[in-house]
Order: C-alpha cells, then sequence, then structure tokens
C-alpha cells in the first residue's frame, strides 16, 4: 500500500523548488528523480512511497530552503510487527459431564514466557479442589477431575510471550 509523509511548513509560502526530500540509506540520496518508486506532490510537500515494503523502511528527510534559511523534519518508516498467535485451543468445545473428566488443551505456537488458566473469571490453581494443570513443552492441559456443575460455563488458556499476550476461550 501507498504511504504519504507530509512535511507541515507554518507562516510562510513554499513551492516544490523550495523543498527536498532524502532518505537515509546508510548515505542520503536525494528522492527527487526516484519518480518509479517516490512520488512528490506539485507543492513538494508530500513524499509518497508507491509501494511500502520492509525494503522502504528507514529514515526520511524533508528540507525546505527559503530566503537563505532552512529547516527540515525526520521521518521514521517502520512496518508494524506482525502478531503472531501465541497459543490455539486443541478443541474450541469439549462434552461437560457432571462427576466425569472434563480436559481442555491449548497448544503452544510460539515461545511461552507465562501461562495461566481462568475458569469463569477464577484463575485455575494446581492441586487445588478438582483441578491438575500439565504444562508441557508443547501444550498446556487444564483437568478437572471429578467436573462439578460449578465448573461448567468458559474456560481460557492466557499466555505471554515476549512482548505479546493472548488467550483462547475453551466452552
Amino acid at each position: 500500500e501507498p504511504l504519504a509523509l507530509t512535511c507541515r511548513v507554518n507562516g510562510v509560502e513554499v513551492t516544490k523548488d523550495n523543498v527536498k526530500w532524502f532518505r537515509f540509506n546508510p548515505g542520503m540520496g536525494d528522492l527527487s528523480n526516484a519518480k518509479r518508486t517516490y512520488s512528490i506532490s506539485d507543492d513538494g510537500l508530500t513524499l509518497t512511497i508507491k509501494k511500502m515494503d520492509a525494503k522502504k523502511e528507514g529514515n526520511f528527510k524533508c528540507v525546505v530552503d527559503l530566503d537563505g534559511k532552512t529547516s527540515e523534519g525526520i521521518f521514521e518508516v517502520a512496518l508494524p510487527l506482525e502478531e503472531k498467535d501465541l497459543v490455539e485451543a486443541l478443541k474450541d468445545t469439549v462434552d461437560f459431564v457432571e462427576g466425569g473428566i472434563v480436559q481442555l488443551q491449548c497448544n503452544k505456537l510460539e515461545v511461552i514466557t507465562e501461562l495461566w488458566w481462568t475458569c469463569n473469571g477464577k484463575r485455575m490453581e494446581a492441586g487445588k479442589e478438582n483441578v491438575i494443570i500439565r504444562n508441557k513443552k508443547a501444550y498446556s492441559q487444564l483437568i478437572l477431575k471429578p467436573a462439578k456443575l460449578s465448573d461448567k460455563g468458559t474456560c481460557t488458556c492466557h499466555a505471554k510471550g515476549h512482548g505479546s499476550e493472548e488467550s483462547v476461550d475453551i466452552q
């Protein structure tokens, strides 16, 4: 998708001749003639990156030169980080039988730094009442044995990874 960078100038009128655009890459390249990749508006104040991708990330600078005075603005351009799913439910819905065993599982898709379960908003603790939690390298299981009527509802597997957090609901 295209991305437009606009250089704002206050208090004076400028023309395209007063504005130059540069990219640090690692030197400074003048973008006035790079018409295949960039376009510059008629007033010179907007640089449009025609097709934004990772190769065009970096710092861009507009320089306004008027009556011997120079002003500049720097733009740091980066694509948003792609968010990856941390966990996914093995099954979104499981059968509930009072007095039976209910086993829920979420599979780990990325490196997890912390993982915990809640049921109906309450944090589950292993070894408390009928709760068993098995954390393995590839998955985590919540086992309710025996399942009580008060356990029925929505259980959620919460996961934290490096800089991200996610949860999966299991009904």
